[in-house]
């Protein structure tokens, strides 16, 4: 269905047209702006009423959008790698060749004499000589002199005092006392118990062989006559005896313990308890008194005297002597002798030598490279077409996208 619409906008005429489709049943193309004298000239105008409004109708239009997508391309690169080379150069290289030469070298030796002198020196003699020295002494004298002194004499008394002493009281009490009491408790134990049976079993042994003596060999064992050799042969014996099969079960058995409980028990005791009373007690009190007594006491009293007597005294006197005495003497002695002396000579030569060298060199080499592409996609949304006619002007105005925007 084709519609379109009159439109002034800025003194120009034109004309909407626009295909819509009923709804759910086709597509909404691109709507065109024509001028109103083309759709005048093509008879596409339309004329609706003069007045009153159109109820809205929803449409579905087909539009192109650009949508960002990230994809991964291929890119050729330049870069710059390092290439090992390589090369060859000649260096000069210097070596120490020897050289050994002999040369004349004059050199210091020393000989030992044998000489001797006569020296001079002093020795220190002791001199004794008799000298009278005098001292003093002091001499005791002992005297008889009477002194006084004073001394303490006791004098006894005796003193009736009061005094505190605890006496002793015996008192039945009642208390608690722990005792261990002995008490009968079951529990169950685990026990291993045999429930084997016994078995007869038949077992054939090996038995050693019966020698016998035969005339004809005259000897005791086997292999010296055909005759003797089936009895030298091993024999068995097949016997039955019995034989115990344990059968080990465990099982559980009560068993009754003694377990020992602590209990209190309510019991009658004697205490002692010492109680405070007062008692007259006679003391005797020792009291002391000054006495002055006097006494004849033998004193010392020392006088000096003056006495003399011989003192032996040494005094040290310096003499000096003379006397021979050998010594050696080094005399130096000057000598010639020959060495040999090493001299280096630096000589230079040539020797060829590698070494690498990085020369760069451009590669191009392809990696991948995430590019964001607008790519056009087609979508379709929905269109309210909001149509109102204005009295007396004689156009539509019609709203794509809702009612938000008209046209």
């Amino acid at each position: 269905m084709i519609q379109q619409w009159s439109v002034r906008l800025g003194g120009v005429a034109l004309t909407l047209a626009a295909t819509f489709a009923v709804a759910g049943q086709g597509q909404v193309q691109k709507g065109v702006a024509v001028p109103k004298g083309e759709a005048a000239q093509k008879g596409a105008a339309v004329q609706g009423p003069i007045c009153g409004p159109v109820a809205p109708t929803v449409q579905y239009v087909t539009r192109t959008v650009m949508r960002p997508t990230y994809v991964t391309e291929k890119r050729t690169v330049c870069e710059t790698q390092y290439k090992a080379e390589t090369k060859t150069r000649t260096v000069q290289v210097c070596r120490q060749v020897p050289e050994t030469s002999q040369v004349e070298q004059k050199y210091t030796t020393y000989d030992y004499v044998q000489k001797s002198r006569e020296e001079q020196y002093q020795v220190t003699v002791p001199v004794y000589s008799t000298v009278k020295q005098s001292y003093e002494v002091r001499i005791p004298e002992w005297k008889q002199v009477e002194r006084t002194y004073q001394v303490r004499v006791p004098v006894w008394s005796t003193v009736e005092r009061d005094i505190t002493v605890m006496v002793p009281h015996q008192e039945q009490r009642q208390g608690m006392r722990n005792v261990w009491v002995t008490v009968p408790v079951t529990v169950m134990k685990t026990v291993c118990r045999d429930n084997g049976h016994f078995e007869n079993r038949v077992s054939t042994v090996c038995v050693a062989p019966v020698v016998r003596v035969h005339h004809g060999c005259g000897r005791r064992h086997c292999g010296g006559c055909a005759t003797c050799v089936a009895s030298c042969a091993p024999q068995t014996v097949t016997t039955c005896h019995r034989v115990w099969v344990p059968n080990i079960v465990t099982e559980q058995v009560a068993v009754t313990i003694q377990r020992c409980e602590l209990k209190q028990q309510l019991c009658t005791y004697t205490a002692t308890v010492c109680r405070p009373e007062t008692r007259k007690q006679s003391v005797k009190v020792c009291n002391y008194e000054t006495q002055t007594k006097t006494r004849m006491e033998r004193v010392c009293e020392y006088r000096t005297e003056t006495k003399t007597k011989d003192v032996k005294t040494c005094r040290y006197e310096t003499q000096t002597k003379s006397r021979v005495v050998n010594y050696t003497e080094c005399v130096p002695v000057q000598k010639t002798r020959k060495v040999n002396v090493t001299t280096y000579k630096t000589v230079v030569e040539e020797r060829k030598e590698d070494y690498v060298v990085h020369t760069p060199v451009q590669v191009q080499r392809e990696i991948d490279v995430t590019v964001c592409r607008l790519v056009p996609v087609q979508e379709t949304v929905a269109v309210s077409a909001c149509c109102t006619i204005g009295c007396g002007i004689g156009h539509r105005r019609i709203r794509l996208g809702g009612c938000g925007t008209c046209y």
